[in-house]
């Protein structure tokens, strides 16, 4: 038996109630699924089949990284639809300047293969999803969606959670299994 779950950074405050209002201004758009304003995160790792009997050894992961890492800062770089060609999604692109989200999740990778789970890997690309599109916007409305700004400040992000995901027809629905922070 196995259940799909991932580890990932929980947004920054200031950041999540901009996301918000963001949510709010274009919930009505048509054709895109948005996410749930408390599902907002920034995916490191995912694993489609996690074995339930690693999951305490996935929790206590978790904690013994929030011991072992610094909070990363990250800013905002705009808004995309992803991929160019036919997207999919509509994200917040993400920059850092540092080395240390880089090192973190390769440091989860290396733990997690030595724990034997299979997981995603691909390339770390820092973003936070808001949208999941199911059929093509207009391309007035794709443009007022990546036009509109958010702070380019740079935040501090030092939560690191464990959640599990369980599909549904109204969309994913998170749980969180274990939260550290980033000493």
């Amino acid at each position: 038996m196995s259940w799909r779950g991932f580890y990932a950074l929980e947004v920054a405050k200031p950041l999540a109630k901009e996301l918000k209002l963001y949510l709010q201004r274009f919930a009505k758009i048509p054709g895109v699924n948005w996410v749930n304003e408390r599902n907002l995160h920034i995916t490191l790792l995912f694993m489609a089949e996690a074995p339930f009997e690693k999951m305490e050894e996935m929790k206590q992961l978790c904690l013994d990284l929030g011991e072992e890492f610094e909070p990363v800062t990250l800013k905002c770089s705009g808004i995309e639809l992803f991929p160019a060609r036919e997207p999919r999604l509509v994200w917040v692109k993400l920059e850092s300047e540092s080395d240390g989200i880089h090192q973190l999740h390769k440091t989860l990778q290396k733990r997690c293969k030595h724990m034997d789970l299979a997981f995603d890997k691909k390339p770390l690309r820092l973003h936070i999803t808001l949208g999941r599109i199911k059929r093509q916007i207009p391309a007035h409305l794709e443009r007022e969606i990546m036009q509109t700004e958010l702070s380019d400040e740079a935040l501090i992000y030092d939560t690191l959670s464990l959640y599990r995901s369980q599909l549904s027809p109204q969309g994913p629905r998170y749980n969180i299994l274990e939260q550290s922070k980033l000493q």
